[in-house]
């Protein structure tokens, strides 16, 4: 585990992984649960909220390991997982519960950083750091899941011509 980073859960069910150039993310299912407000997602035809207050959410958590011989100096984005459902018509992304008290409750973390430490966050080769996120959860659904990586330069800008990216498909439970 980096120094920098919150401790890795290894709770849920292992739905896939998916590699990158010089990273590789495990992916585990670890708890439904229901939204605790409306997002700000509303379809605009119906004008229905996309995800209600009530609704049932799903928490996935993200293992982030280098799989290369080089330190990844990463900005506060570290690695950026993004899920949707294959059959999700709107642009963007699905909407999640933004509240911070879900991920405590099951022992995950959206930031996967510890508090007061300073970027670049260095990612040494082997280690490995977890960020989780929600969304609205449907079982059985397949669900597309890419994760875009893009490193810190000397001058701690983001270093977009070393931007990898990583994609699989998994099924919920």
């Amino acid at each position: 585990m980096a120094s920098w980073a919150l401790p890795i859960s290894d709770a849920g069910d292992k739905l896939g992984s998916m590699k990158g150039d010089s990273f590789s993310v495990d992916i585990f299912q670890v708890a439904t649960d229901v939204a605790s407000k409306d997002s700000m997602f509303v379809d605009k035809e119906t004008k229905e909220n996309l995800l209600k207050k009530g609704a049932p959410i799903v928490y996935v958590n993200y293992v982030v390991t280098n799989t290369s011989s080089a330190d990844i100096p990463l900005s506060h984005s570290l690695v950026t997982p993004n899920a949707k459902y294959t059959d999700w018509k709107y642009l963007g992304g699905m909407p999640s519960d933004s509240s911070s008290d879900g991920f405590k409750k099951h022992g995950l973390t959206s930031s996967g950083i510890k508090l007061k430490e300073k970027d670049p966050f260095v990612l040494k080769p082997g280690e490995s750091f977890n960020i989780a996120e929600n969304f609205a959860y449907t079982a059985g659904k397949e669900t597309e899941i890419k994760a875009t990586m893009t490193p810190q330069d000397a001058a701690g800008d983001l270093d977009h011509d070393k931007k990898e990216e990583a994609e699989t498909t998994v099924t919920l439970k």
